[in-house]
């Protein structure tokens, strides 16, 4: 595979940036472009590839990450990615839900959002109200009762002064 002229060169280059290249693949490329003379377009490929180089030990060959790295890389920031974004939608969620609570009341400065508990305290209240309706209720009756025996007594007032 050490014979790899410009052609097959971009091809594993296309090959390496998207996570599928051998190991061999990747010698063979890094072994190109460090040693020939490479088209302009491809300087970013060689001074990638020279800083591999530059940080390989002497004693060892360069050590160009594998794909399964990048695959491990990738799931990882996959991951990563996921769990934020459940954090960020779960933050919003309950920002919404809260300031979507509808406040009826406020007793004692406090604001109360739960029906029944309004319905319990007010209770009293409203027995109270529907009592005292109720005798004013009678108390109106009374007063047009005493209105219609007032009518019937003018009106046998008036039988009285006609005859």
């Amino acid at each position: 595979m050490s014979c790899v002229n410009e052609q097959k060169a971009r091809e594993l280059l296309d090959r390496y940036f998207a996570g599928e290249s051998t190991l061999d693949e990747e010698h063979a490329l890094a072994e190109y472009l460090l040693t020939a003379q490479v088209p302009a377009d491809l300087s970013y490929a060689q001074a990638l590839f020279a800083r591999h180089a530059s940080t390989a030990s002497a004693t060892t060959t360069m050590a160009i990450a594998s794909p399964r790295r990048h695959t491990l890389r990738r799931m990882v920031i996959s991951l990563a990615s996921v769990a934020a974004a459940a954090v960020v939608g779960t933050g919003i969620y309950l920002t919404v839900e809260h300031e979507h609570r509808t406040i009826y009341c406020y007793v004692n400065g406090i604001a109360v959002n739960d029906l029944d508990q309004i319905r319990q305290m007010t209770r009293p209240t409203f027995d109270k109200l529907d009592s005292s309706l109720t005798k004013i209720g009678s108390g109106v009756d009374a007063v047009e009762s005493a209105n219609r025996s007032i009518e019937q007594v003018e009106k046998a007032i008036s039988m009285m002064t006609i005859k």
